[in-house]
């Protein structure tokens, strides 16, 4: 084949887009007449169907247990979200945390050690002391999240294999008992009435067994508040994450298996653990009038393109060339 009929072979091959387009948006009232007429058959088609509810899918062919477990992740992983917006530990930076600390040493005989070591473990299980750290120290958190700034442990010794055969005898064995207080937050005032709030709790302890038990010793051993790294802080809000992270993947591989008539189903049946009720409820009403309306669109776009050109709106080199030459449209 020769260079000027390949040349030709090419040219008959070219087609101006940019009349194309012209010659497609001179349609434009009957284009918009197709969108019209794709949204009122849609429209009508959602309304033959109905709305969808619970009672129109049939449950017995879907996997009932990989959906309660997909609700299960759903709510965990929302029950985790509104921790991390609440807990003060998540939103502390680790590296910049006033931990307070206190320290005790309490003697007594061995039947009652352990007696006097539940009544300081009590202090925690009291609900007030919360709330009066929350008032002391200018707290706007909830009580469960102010429990995780502070702490309280009694650690007991006592000799083991103790072999007496009165009671009267092991009365008067000593034993011990360390208590450990900690406390954390963002300043030091902050830390400092919390720890506060706490000495007080410990000193009407402390002169209740005072008065009630014989051999009882009370002994302060440290008080102190210290700026910085907290592992306790980077390790729980380590945790966090990595919780969340798990389950995050959870629920995208149950998502996979499940159909999208079960996601469907799971929108409906568990509304609190999703935020996508309403959407999903709009977007089922505009399905058929957008599909159809673009799907008329786009057929008419295609129908006045094959016009063009089969109408012989085709370009070639002529247009380019000089003054004698003329566009084949």
């Amino acid at each position: 084949m020769s260079e000027t009929a390949v040349r030709l072979a090419q040219d008959e091959m070219t087609i101006d887009l940019r009349q194309m387009g012209y010659f497609v948006l001179k349609k434009w009232k009957i284009l918009l007449i197709f969108i019209i007429v794709g949204l009122l058959l849609g429209t009508g088609l959602t309304l033959l169907k109905g709305e969808t509810t619970l009672e129109s899918f049939d449950t017995t062919k879907m996997d009932n247990e990989r959906i309660q477990q997909y609700a299960l992740y759903n709510q965990l992983y929302l029950d985790r979200l509104k921790y991390d917006r609440g807990s003060v530990i998540i939103r502390m930076d680790p590296n910049a945390v006033y931990s307070g600390s206190l320290r005790y040493y309490i003697t007594a005989d061995t039947v009652s050690i352990d007696f006097i070591a539940n009544l300081f473990r009590n202090i925690m299980y009291d609900k007030s002391i919360f709330e009066e750290i929350k008032e002391k120290a200018k707290l706007t958190t909830d009580l469960q999240y102010i429990r995780e700034l502070v702490g309280l442990g009694v650690s007991v010794a006592k000799e083991d294999n103790i072999q007496i055969a009165s009671a009267a005898e092991l009365s008067s064995i000593p034993a011990s008992a360390t208590i450990s207080v900690s406390a954390m937050a963002r300043s030091e005032e902050t830390c400092e009435a919390m720890l506060e709030v706490m000495r007080s709790r410990i000193a009407a302890v402390d002169a209740e067994c005072e008065a009630s038990y014989a051999q009882y010793t009370f002994l302060p051993m440290s008080d102190q508040i210290v700026y910085g790294y907290s592992a306790s802080v980077a390790n729980t809000q380590k945790e966090a994450a990595s919780l969340k992270n798990d389950y995050v993947t959870q629920i995208k591989t149950i998502e996979e298996e499940l159909t999208q008539d079960e996601l469907d189903y799971f929108t409906l049946a568990y509304p609190t653990l999703t935020d996508k009720v309403l959407e999903t409820s709009l977007l089922s009403r505009l399905k058929y009038p957008i599909l159809l309306s673009a799907l008329l669109f786009f057929l008419a776009v295609g129908w006045y393109a094959v016009r063009f050109v089969l109408d012989n709106h085709l370009k070639t080199c002529q247009c380019y060339g000089g003054r004698n030459r003329k566009c084949n449209n």
